[in-house]
């Protein structure tokens, strides 16, 4: 099962038809048959009732559904989190590299070092 063929059925579920959901994809009409079909395939279930009105989710279809839009939205979340700690590291690494700039001053006082 791969990412796009759920991305596809999810939206052909959302959209109510594979034209709309193509266009949403902004892919072609065949494209999303041919990853429907294959994840219905893959399963062996079928998952959408196709007819002339429109596509509706089967009951194992509207079960499937459900479960895959948990999955995106994890998938999402963990995206959004994977970011910010490679954003953290990046800033982390850059602040290590930058060097101090400024002014030292060394007193010495009188008998404080002596001639060896």
């Amino acid at each position: 099962m791969r990412l796009t063929q759920v991305r596809d059925f999810v939206a052909v579920v959302e959209s109510g038809s594979i034209r709309a959901a193509a266009r949403k994809l902004s892919v072609s009409q065949p494209a999303i048959t041919k990853s429907v079909r294959g994840l219905e395939g893959e399963l062996q279930v079928r998952l959408l009732q196709r007819s002339s009105k429109g596509i509706v989710p089967t009951p194992s279809g509207r079960a499937f559904f459900v479960r895959a839009r948990v999955a995106q939205s994890e998938l999402r979340e963990r995206s959004r989190i994977a970011q910010r700690v490679s954003l953290a590291r990046d800033n982390h690494e850059a602040v290590a590299k930058q060097r101090v700039k400024g002014e030292c001053r060394v007193e010495l006082v009188a008998g404080s070092c002596s001639d060896s």
